[in-house]
């Protein structure tokens, strides 16, 4: 019932709020994509505290090229030393991304800019070891961003082609405030769901943090991220850089 309360609630303020871009620490994509021929180096920094009491630092490299008009491919390299309770390490290389979006429609004075995201993560890491997923899994979204003054909305509304578990509806969104120049406020909303109360296979996240352009070349980012259910990490630390080539 919360899940579809909050889907609603989404749909209601992204449609209502140039286009705007959801950079990192955001895991809400944005509508804007890249001129062809610009590229943007991403790199960042997780320390979570996992719900069982297990402790991870993760690092992700992410390169985003515009390779068309209204065409981008984003490439991501995830890297996870993992602490267990049982004072067991592991560390390696985890499951590499492969995202490609399309603009299909530009922003207007009344409507959002629309975007079809589509994201395929191969099984490169181990998952015997907690670092990845066993299979091959797929995620398709539409991605919304409106402008209004000092605050960029956005919103997706997906679905998640999981191998190992039954697929799920996946909806976020997000918001960034310019509330000094160069400063930015920012806040999250993530969640999934089966909608099969048998798996009660639902998750959900919050976001706060903060985002400062001190040139257009580079951006500093920094949040925290907690679970709402029992199901989601319970904490997360983030920090990461975003260099614009």
């Amino acid at each position: 019932m919360v899940f579809k309360i909050l889907f609603v609630t989404l749909l209601v303020f992204v449609t209502s709020a140039p286009v705007g871009f959801a950079h990192r620490p955001f895991a809400t994509e944005d509508a804007g994509t890249l001129d062809p021929g610009r590229f943007e180096l991403e790199i960042g920094h997780d320390y979570i505290e996992h719900g069982d009491g297990d402790r991870s630092v993760s690092g992700t490299y992410t390169v985003n090229a515009g390779v068309l008009e209204k065409l981008e491919m984003d490439f991501t390299v995830p890297v996870t030393y993992y602490l267990r309770q049982d004072d067991l390490t592991e560390r390696g290389l985890n499951d590499l991304t492969l995202v490609g979006k399309y603009r299909l429609l530009d922003e207007t004075a009344a409507l959002p800019a629309l975007t079809a995201v589509g994201s395929v993560t191969f099984p490169t890491g181990d998952s015997d070891k907690g670092l990845g997923n066993s299979k091959t899994n797929y995620q398709l979204l539409a991605a919304l961003t409106k402008t209004i003054g000092r605050v960029t909305m956005h919103g997706n509304v997906g679905w998640d082609f999981l191998s190992d578990e039954k697929d799920q509806v996946l909806v976020r969104g997000g918001f960034a405030y310019e509330f000094l120049p160069k400063w930015h406020v920012l806040g999250e909303w993530e969640a999934a769901s089966d909608f099969d109360s048998d798996t009660d296979n639902e998750t959900s996240g919050l976001l706060v943090g903060f985002l400062w352009f001190p040139n257009p070349k580079w951006m500093w980012d920094a949040g925290i991220r907690f679970g709402t259910v029992s199901e989601e990490d319970n904490f997360v630390i983030t920090s990461g850089l975003t260099l614009a080539f």
